[in-house]
């Protein structure tokens, strides 16, 4: 059985994507990271924070995330996962779903521009497995995208 881990990073949570998500338990183990969302679901474990979130990225083969920027440069260092990443549209500008947009146009990432866009991304694992390229860290690289990401969105 495949492994999904959930996680919002440090920001609010985001009930409808864990709802959406919890639809699957029947046919994927998972966990979901839930900040400080009221989310309770007795079938599916989650929890608000963790020192320790290396450890469930490990754990899981498929990583779904809100796209602050931190948690997006977490896991596009990890390689062997389908990476799906959603805009949490609680927020009030459009930076994550920029950030998303642009990583996906390169491969890096599955964006899901809708919540209904996740099922056909984990229920395919195996092709979407193939369609993700791994991301390489370098410091030049790094900062020459986040300039020319900013550059954009001024």
């Amino acid at each position: 059985m495949k492994k999904i881990f959930v996680t919002t990073g440090s920001s609010i949570g985001y009930e409808d994507l864990f709802e959406y998500i919890s639809k699957f338990r029947n046919n994927f183990e998972i966990i979901i990271q839930k900040g400080n969302s009221k989310f309770v679901n007795p079938e599916i474990n989650s929890f608000e924070f963790t020192t320790e979130i290396e450890k469930y990225y490990e754990w899981a083969d498929i990583i779904i995330f809100t796209g602050g920027a931190a948690t997006v440069f977490e896991v596009l260092r990890l390689h062997g996962k389908v990476l799906i990443g959603v805009a949490n549209p609680s927020l009030l500008d459009n930076h994550q779903k920029e950030l998303l947009q642009e990583l996906s146009k390169n491969g890096y990432l599955f964006f899901a521009k809708k919540l209904s866009d996740i099922e056909g991304i984990i229920t395919n694992y195996d092709s979407s497995m193939s369609k993700i390229e791994n991301y390489t860290y370098s410091n030049t690289a790094l900062l020459e995208y986040i300039y020319s990401y900013i550059h954009d969105v001024e």
